[in-house]
Protein backbone atom coordinates (compact mmCIF):
# COMPACT_ATOMS: atom_id res chain seq x y z
CA UNK A 1 0.00 0.00 0.00
CA UNK A 2 2.75 2.48 0.92
CA UNK A 3 4.65 1.56 -2.27
CA UNK A 4 1.52 2.17 -4.37
CA UNK A 5 1.00 5.56 -2.67
CA UNK A 6 4.52 6.63 -3.56
CA UNK A 7 4.09 5.37 -7.10
CA UNK A 8 1.04 7.60 -7.51
CA UNK A 9 2.87 10.52 -5.90
CA UNK A 10 5.90 9.96 -8.11
CA UNK A 11 3.78 9.89 -11.24
CA UNK A 12 1.99 13.08 -10.15
CA UNK A 13 5.33 14.78 -9.53
CA UNK A 14 6.63 13.73 -12.94
CA UNK A 15 3.49 14.97 -14.70
CA UNK A 16 3.39 18.24 -12.75
CA UNK A 17 7.07 18.78 -13.57
CA UNK A 18 6.23 18.53 -17.26
CA UNK A 19 3.34 20.96 -16.80
CA UNK A 20 5.61 23.49 -15.12
CA UNK A 21 7.57 23.84 -18.34
CA UNK A 22 10.38 21.49 -17.35
CA UNK A 23 10.99 23.07 -13.98
CA UNK A 24 13.06 20.70 -11.85
CA UNK A 25 11.50 19.09 -8.76
CA UNK A 26 13.37 17.98 -5.67
CA UNK A 27 11.96 15.81 -2.88
CA UNK A 28 13.49 16.36 0.57
CA UNK A 29 12.99 14.11 3.58
CA UNK A 30 13.77 16.15 6.71
CA UNK A 31 14.42 14.01 9.76
CA UNK A 32 14.30 15.90 13.06
CA UNK A 33 16.12 13.83 15.68
CA UNK A 34 16.46 16.69 18.18
CA UNK A 35 12.84 17.79 18.64
CA UNK A 36 12.85 21.25 17.08
CA UNK A 37 10.08 23.66 17.95
CA UNK A 38 7.35 23.63 15.26
CA UNK A 39 7.90 27.30 14.37
CA UNK A 40 11.63 26.73 13.83
CA UNK A 41 11.02 23.77 11.54
CA UNK A 42 8.29 25.55 9.54
CA UNK A 43 10.46 28.64 9.11
CA UNK A 44 13.47 26.60 7.96
CA UNK A 45 11.40 24.63 5.45
CA UNK A 46 9.65 27.76 4.12
CA UNK A 47 12.90 29.69 3.63
CA UNK A 48 14.59 26.69 2.01
CA UNK A 49 11.63 26.16 -0.31
CA UNK A 50 11.71 29.84 -1.35
CA UNK A 51 15.46 29.67 -2.00
CA UNK A 52 15.10 26.67 -4.31
CA UNK A 53 12.13 28.31 -6.08
CA UNK A 54 14.31 31.36 -6.73
CA UNK A 55 16.67 29.20 -8.79
CA UNK A 56 13.92 27.30 -10.63
CA UNK A 57 13.65 24.16 -8.50
CA UNK A 58 10.35 23.24 -6.87
CA UNK A 59 10.74 21.24 -3.65
CA UNK A 60 8.44 18.98 -1.68
CA UNK A 61 9.32 18.48 1.97
CA UNK A 62 8.38 15.59 4.23
CA UNK A 63 9.17 16.27 7.89
CA UNK A 64 9.68 13.21 10.11
CA UNK A 65 10.24 12.94 13.83
CA UNK A 66 10.61 9.16 13.54
CA UNK A 67 11.76 7.36 10.42
CA UNK A 68 9.68 4.33 11.43
CA UNK A 69 6.43 6.29 11.27
CA UNK A 70 7.27 8.34 8.18
CA UNK A 71 6.34 7.59 4.57
CA UNK A 72 9.76 7.43 2.98
CA UNK A 73 10.07 7.89 -0.80
CA UNK A 74 11.85 5.21 -2.85
CA UNK A 75 15.66 5.25 -2.51
CA UNK A 76 17.44 7.43 -5.01
CA UNK A 77 14.50 9.81 -5.53
CA UNK A 78 15.12 12.31 -2.72
CA UNK A 79 17.68 14.01 -0.51
CA UNK A 80 17.58 13.06 3.15
CA UNK A 81 18.43 15.84 5.61
CA UNK A 82 18.97 14.85 9.25
CA UNK A 83 18.99 17.48 12.01
CA UNK A 84 21.20 15.85 14.63
CA UNK A 85 22.50 16.58 18.13
CA UNK A 86 26.02 15.34 17.47
CA UNK A 87 28.74 17.22 15.59
CA UNK A 88 31.64 16.44 13.28
CA UNK A 89 34.67 18.70 13.34
CA UNK A 90 33.95 22.42 13.37
CA UNK A 91 31.40 22.60 10.54
CA UNK A 92 27.65 23.39 10.69
CA UNK A 93 26.78 20.32 8.64
CA UNK A 94 28.05 18.00 5.97
CA UNK A 95 26.92 16.11 2.90
CA UNK A 96 27.76 12.42 2.84
CA UNK A 97 29.36 12.34 -0.59
CA UNK A 98 29.76 8.56 -0.62
CA UNK A 99 26.00 8.17 -0.21
CA UNK A 100 25.41 10.90 -2.82
CA UNK A 101 27.69 9.17 -5.33
CA UNK A 102 25.68 6.00 -4.79
CA UNK A 103 22.43 7.84 -5.67
CA UNK A 104 21.28 8.28 -2.05
CA UNK A 105 22.01 11.92 -1.19
CA UNK A 106 22.31 12.32 2.57
CA UNK A 107 22.93 15.49 4.56
CA UNK A 108 23.50 16.14 8.27
CA UNK A 109 23.08 19.52 9.97
CA UNK A 110 24.26 20.09 13.52
CA UNK A 111 21.66 21.62 15.83
CA UNK A 112 24.04 22.85 18.56
CA UNK A 113 26.34 24.61 16.09
CA UNK A 114 23.42 26.23 14.26
CA UNK A 115 21.93 27.39 17.58
CA UNK A 116 25.23 29.01 18.56
CA UNK A 117 25.50 30.79 15.21
CA UNK A 118 21.90 32.01 15.51
CA UNK A 119 22.62 33.47 18.95
CA UNK A 120 25.97 34.97 17.88
CA UNK A 121 24.52 36.67 14.79
CA UNK A 122 21.14 37.52 16.33
CA UNK A 123 19.31 35.53 13.63
CA UNK A 124 16.37 33.18 14.11
CA UNK A 125 17.36 29.50 14.25
CA UNK A 126 14.98 28.76 11.37
CA UNK A 127 16.93 31.09 9.06
CA UNK A 128 20.29 29.64 10.07
CA UNK A 129 18.99 26.11 9.63
CA UNK A 130 17.50 26.94 6.21
CA UNK A 131 20.80 28.38 5.04
CA UNK A 132 22.83 25.41 6.30
CA UNK A 133 20.34 22.86 4.91
CA UNK A 134 20.28 24.50 1.47
CA UNK A 135 24.10 24.70 1.45
CA UNK A 136 24.52 21.03 2.32
CA UNK A 137 21.77 19.88 -0.07
CA UNK A 138 23.61 21.72 -2.83
CA UNK A 139 26.84 19.92 -1.85
CA UNK A 140 24.98 16.58 -2.02
CA UNK A 141 23.92 17.45 -5.57
CA UNK A 142 27.50 18.15 -6.66
CA UNK A 143 28.12 21.84 -5.96
CA UNK A 144 31.39 23.08 -4.47
CA UNK A 145 32.15 26.15 -2.34
CA UNK A 146 32.04 29.56 -4.03
CA UNK A 147 33.37 33.02 -3.20
CA UNK A 148 29.88 34.41 -2.59
CA UNK A 149 26.27 33.40 -2.07
CA UNK A 150 24.81 30.30 -0.50
CA UNK A 151 27.91 28.23 -1.27
CA UNK A 152 30.33 30.38 0.74
CA UNK A 153 32.40 28.23 3.04
CA UNK A 154 31.32 30.16 6.16
CA UNK A 155 28.26 32.26 6.98
CA UNK A 156 28.32 35.57 8.81
CA UNK A 157 25.54 37.88 9.94
CA UNK A 158 25.26 39.58 6.53
CA UNK A 159 25.14 36.27 4.66
CA UNK A 160 22.32 35.04 6.87
CA UNK A 161 20.39 38.29 6.55
CA UNK A 162 20.69 38.22 2.75
CA UNK A 163 19.46 34.62 2.63
CA UNK A 164 15.95 35.81 3.46
CA UNK A 165 16.08 38.17 0.48
CA UNK A 166 17.27 35.51 -1.97
CA UNK A 167 20.98 34.68 -1.84
CA UNK A 168 23.15 35.16 -4.87
CA UNK A 169 24.20 32.07 -6.76
CA UNK A 170 26.51 32.04 -9.80
CA UNK A 171 24.84 30.94 -13.03
CA UNK A 172 27.14 27.94 -13.44
CA UNK A 173 26.04 26.70 -10.02
CA UNK A 174 22.37 27.04 -10.94
CA UNK A 175 23.07 24.82 -13.95
CA UNK A 176 24.90 22.32 -11.71
CA UNK A 177 21.97 22.29 -9.29
CA UNK A 178 19.46 21.56 -12.02
CA UNK A 179 21.68 18.81 -13.36
CA UNK A 180 21.95 17.26 -9.88
CA UNK A 181 18.18 17.36 -9.38
CA UNK A 182 17.61 15.91 -12.86
CA UNK A 183 19.75 12.88 -11.91
CA UNK A 184 17.24 12.05 -9.15
CA UNK A 185 14.18 12.44 -11.39
CA UNK A 186 14.74 9.41 -13.67
CA UNK A 187 14.73 7.21 -10.55
CA UNK A 188 11.49 8.86 -9.49
CA UNK A 189 9.81 8.25 -12.85
CA UNK A 190 11.13 4.65 -13.04
CA UNK A 191 9.68 3.96 -9.59
CA UNK A 192 6.27 5.15 -10.73
CA UNK A 193 6.16 2.70 -13.66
Amino acid sequence: MKRHGWAVTAMWMAVSGACLGGQERLAVLLYDSVGLMPGEMESAVDLSRRFFQSVGVETSWTVCRSLKSCAIPPEGTYVRVSVVGWTKGTVMGFANMEASAGGHPQVYVFHARMSRLAAKTNNPLGRVMACVMAHEILHSLGLEHAAFGIMRETFGENDLASFGRGPAMPGNQVAQLRSGVARLQPALVATAQ
